[in-house]
């Protein structure tokens, strides 16, 4: 039983370490997007008034969205990097409460 976690902790520290995220979408929006007061992320929708921290970094070339505090933390999505300011403008202007992590 001890060995089995063990190999499971291994696959997820390598899955973690070694391989990097794929890009969801180039443009992010065709994804992302704010309409009726709801953050719409692919298939997830959150409405705007709950959605407090929006997570926007850029590493390797690619732009990475999350919400730490929605969707139990597990919503991200991956995209073309050079998005990355316009997507943060589009965020502060259709979500003003929501604060922008960099």
């Amino acid at each position: 039983m001890f060995g089995l976690g063990m190999l499971t902790n291994l696959v997820i520290i390598w899955r973690l370490f070694f391989c990097s995220p794929e890009i969801n979408s180039a443009n992010p929006f065709a994804h992302i997007k704010v309409e009726q007061q709801e953050l719409i992320i692919g298939e997830a929708r959150f409405p705007v008034h709950e959605v407090r921290k929006v997570a926007i970094d850029r590493s390797d070339g690619k732009g990475l969205l999350q919400l730490p505090y929605n969707g139990g933390g597990q919503i991200q999505w991956v995209f073309d990097d050079r998005y990355s300011e316009e997507l943060k403008a589009y965020i502060r202007r259709t979500m003003p409460n929501a604060e922008i992590i960099d």
